[in-house]
């Protein structure tokens, strides 16, 4: 609610015509000037602190609330929350992924927090706000992994940039934010695994998802330059020989929508 841009001298018109709901329970219609009640109605708003392109409100209007705020988790809560819930599910890997729950999840913690630290919102950028959501979406992608993909450390950290780029950077609309984000990643590689970026980062597009298979799998393998073909269809179709060319950046596009898709309440940064 406080993202209306305040004018000269500090009114806001769309708050001001909520308020006018609030305060007298209808607007007036414009063609004849008759009141028009609004009845059965109910209001539920959401705001943050001012600053970061978020602008104040005024307390005439948020009179009508009952305010409900918390304040953020502390690290130490998020890594032992998040810690159970890695730790559990990585049990059906190999015992060198397993050795990486609590590394990841440190990392991953570390890498929310300077995201939202370093990225904040402006009155072109008012989307960079990320919160507990963003980063349970990346644990998320990282537990629904095939084991029987995802054996090696160097896969299983391809797996956590993908899904870090995924959740965060998908965000970011220039290059110069999205190079920040890279650098972010590469030293908290570093310092965390110990791992060079470079030296794991594939020479092509890192994509994972479960593709034209049979059987649902989550995140059975990232895509190797390709996808595979799937045969299907009437004796018509089979007697048909399709190529499709795609540019990578519709390639990433498809895969991010099918990856979307394959969530409940899955959903995109833009």
């Amino acid at each position: 609610m406080n993202m209306p841009k305040r004018e000269t001298y500090g009114a806001q018109p769309p708050i001001e015509l909520l308020r006018q709901y609030l305060d007298h329970g209808g607007w007036y219609d414009r063609r004849n000037l008759q009141f028009v009640e609004i009845v059965d109605s109910s209001f539920i708003g959401a705001m943050g602190p001012p600053g970061g392109g978020r602008n104040p409100v005024t307390a005439r209007f948020l009179r009508h609330f009952n305010q409900i705020a918390h304040t953020d988790l502390e690290p130490s809560s998020l890594n032992t929350i998040f810690d159970t819930i890695v730790s559990n599910s990585l049990d059906k890997f190999s015992g060198d992924v397993r050795a990486l729950a609590s590394p990841v999840v440190q990392a991953t913690i570390d890498v929310y927090q300077r995201v939202s630290a370093g990225l904040l919102p402006t009155p072109s950028k008012s989307h960079y706000t990320f919160n507990l959501r963003d980063l349970s979406g990346a644990f998320q992608g990282m537990l629904s992994a095939s084991s029987r993909r995802i054996t090696t450390v160097p896969a299983f950290m391809r797996l956590w940039i993908h899904e870090c780029r995924r959740v965060f950077c998908d965000r970011l609309i220039d290059d110069h934010d999205r190079q920040w984000f890279d650098t972010l990643l590469a030293d908290t590689l570093r310092r965390h695994f110990d791992i060079d970026f470079a030296e794991i980062m594939p020479a092509h597009m890192l994509l994972f998802g479960d593709y034209m298979v049979r059987q649902q799998q989550r995140k059975d393998g990232a895509v190797q330059g390709g996808a595979a073909s799937h045969r299907s269809g009437s004796s018509l179709l089979k007697s048909l020989t399709f190529f499709l060319f795609l540019f990578l950046f519709s390639f990433h596009c498809v895969c991010t929508c099918h990856h979307i898709l394959s969530f409940p309440l899955g959903r995109d940064g833009l």
